[in-house]
């Protein structure tokens, strides 16, 4: 199984900031605006709530972001088992495997 990691903001430092959430609790995404996405997983903590994340990216790349999310939810050969970083805005590192998404931040993290 795959783990994602997405943080908000440039110092994880309380809660709901940064989340790492097994890929097998996607349940989909959700454009809301021409230049933010949110992406939305099951409950992770035996609670009643789902988690949602609200991704920024280049203007009108809704689709390329979710071909992007979705590309490593599924364990593959070259990401069987991985951490993987989506979105890191206090290191600057976002996930990008070329396709122009350009994920730029996550804005916030909803528990």
């Amino acid at each position: 199984m795959n783990y994602l990691y997405f943080a908000e903001g440039y110092q994880v430092d309380s809660t709901g900031e940064g989340m790492v959430l097994p890929a097998s609790r996607f349940i989909g995404t959700d454009a809301i605006s021409s230049t933010t996405t949110n992406v939305f997983f099951g409950d992770h903590d035996n609670g009643s709530s789902n988690t949602t994340l609200m991704l920024t990216h280049v203007a009108s790349k809704h689709k390329e972001v979710i071909e992007l999310i979705t590309s490593v939810l599924k364990p593959s050969p070259g990401n069987r088992g991985k951490f993987i970083v989506v979105a890191d805005e206090e290191h600057g590192i976002y996930l990008d495997n070329g396709n122009g998404a350009g994920i730029s931040g996550v804005v916030e993290v909803h528990v």
